[in-house]
């Protein structure tokens, strides 16, 4: 339950923002807006880094790419696409993020679904389906093809976080919002002379910091325990939490076609969430770092006064046995 409760959180952090946004007008660039939510990000891990935490020496190959497809590639796609498309258009389209995202869990990462589980997954997207109205232009081609690229980046990034137990959800978080925040200002003050000092910068930075970087927190703590496939579909509420949102910033009203879709998803969520599976199985012998209880018959390892979740190192013997599971991040074997 845990988990499905910070999956929600990170979801309506997340989908809040954009209404967040609309509410100040500025006179800033993209890039620079961008690079403020993203510094707003990294800021929100400080107090949970370590004084001795090496930004250099915490990376590896999939930290990197990481860093690189939804910190960087995915923005500046999502960018270019913006200064010709409507943010609505982007909007509807960005629900193929999904989408390649459990294409790449299944055929790359060794997620496992079931029948009940596909049944949920085709729910959701019927739901996604109801709230949008595509308007494709074929003058915009390659504008839409940016967006494609920019939901391909971006489900990169969605899998990556999920299996990446080198180091803690929030030095994550750091390593790729400080990053793509240098890059993004770099492009924003250098091309465009904006600059960002003043309230509207602080204001973009607490919306970073709570949307992206809390948000993110909770994203990869759950989807390393749910898996990507079942964390990306939850997290696809998003943009219903931000409709709701808008209602009560805006006033805007519901047509009925929303609150049905609205009940689709709520009952497919409830399929994905409660299908499991159970066969023999074997777990290798690991050291890993991820968010965990003592109480999932895999982490035996001794504490002293710790009952609750928690994230550090721990080290699992191998180990064969039989249970009901979903493809979280101690269960991606192989299904024949």
């Amino acid at each position: 339950m845990i988990h499905f409760i910070n999956i929600i959180l990170s979801a309506i952090l997340f989908g809040i923002s954009p209404v967040l946004c609309k509410l100040i007008i500025n006179d800033f660039s993209t890039f620079t807006m961008s690079g403020l939510l993203y510094l707003g990000a990294s800021f929100s891990t400080l107090l949970t880094l370590k004084t001795n935490f090496n930004i250099y020496k915490q990376l590896n190959r999939n930290i990197i790419l990481l860093i690189l497809s939804g910190g960087i590639l995915a923005p500046i796609c999502l960018l270019a696409a913006l200064k010709k498309i409507s943010a609505m258009n982007v909007s509807i389209w960005f629900n193929l993020e999904p989408v390649f995202t459990i294409l790449i869990a299944l055929l790359l990462f060794k997620e496992h679904l079931t029948r009940k589980s596909y049944v949920g997954v085709i729910g959701v997207f019927i739901a996604l389906a109801m709230f949008t109205h595509i308007d494709f232009n074929i003058d915009n081609l390659l504008n839409y093809m940016m967006i494609i690229l920019a939901c391909l980046f971006y489900a990169i990034d969605n899998n990556l976080a999920s299996v990446i137990d080198s180091i803690k959800p929030s030095q994550l978080v750091f390593l790729k919002g400080f990053t793509a925040a240098i890059i993004n200002l770099l492009l924003g003050i250098c091309f465009f002379k904006d600059m960002i000092f003043g309230l509207n910068s602080l204001y973009f930075m607490l919306i970073g910091f709570f949307s992206y970087g809390v948000s993110l927190i909770l994203y990869i703590r759950a989807s390393q325990n749910l898996g990507a496939i079942r964390a990306q579909l939850i997290f696809a509420t998003s943009s219903i939490w931000g409709l709701i949102f808008s209602v009560w910033i805006f006033h805007e009203v519901l047509n009925l076609t929303q609150i049905l879709a609205t009940l689709l998803i709520m009952g497919s969520l409830y399929l994905i969430l409660k299908d499991m599976h159970g066969h023999s199985h074997w777990h290798e012998s690991m050291t890993h770092t991820h968010f965990h209880i003592h109480t999932d018959g895999h982490h035996n390892h001794q504490h002293t006064g710790i009952v609750a979740f928690h994230t550090h190192e721990h080290s699992h013997d191998a180990l064969k046995h039989s249970h009901e599971h979903i493809s979280d991040i101690h269960h991606r074997h192989s299904h024949d």
